[in-house]
């Protein structure tokens, strides 16, 4: 009689800790996933709508889409950041992609390359 209820505390004990095994385990799951999506996450200063005072928009979205807006049409783009370089590839073969060099200062949007520089200030 005495060995079934050491056997009964020894599955009790043994139930037990194995529950505390696998919270702990998927807690710590938890907590790497965390620790990982905020080490990757990187903040995109570009993301918004950016004008000239000429009515030049350019449209820099979150999910690293945009839409470049003239009074003759949209355009739209996929774009990518590469250090202080920003690559605008657009959907139409019949727009030439480009690449700027970009800078950010008092939320005015500085774009550069070969065609010259172009200061465009947040509107959005």
């Amino acid at each position: 009689m005495a060995k079934k209820n050491v056997k009964k505390i020894y599955k009790k004990k043994y139930k037990v800790s194995r529950v505390k095994i696998v919270s702990l385990i998927i807690v710590l799951l938890i907590l790497f996933l965390l620790i990982y999506t905020l080490l990757s996450r990187k903040d995109n200063p570009i993301v918004g709508k950016w004008s000239t005072d000429k009515g030049t928009v350019y449209q820099f979205n979150k999910d690293y889409t945009g839409k470049l807006i003239l009074a003759i049409g949209e355009y739209n783009y996929k774009y990518e950041i590469k250090d202080d370089k920003v690559i605008i590839d657009f959907e139409s073969e019949k727009s030439t992609d480009t690449e700027f060099i970009y800078k950010i200062e008092n939320e005015n949007l500085i774009l550069k390359n070969s065609n010259g520089t172009f200061n465009f200030k947040k509107v959005e």
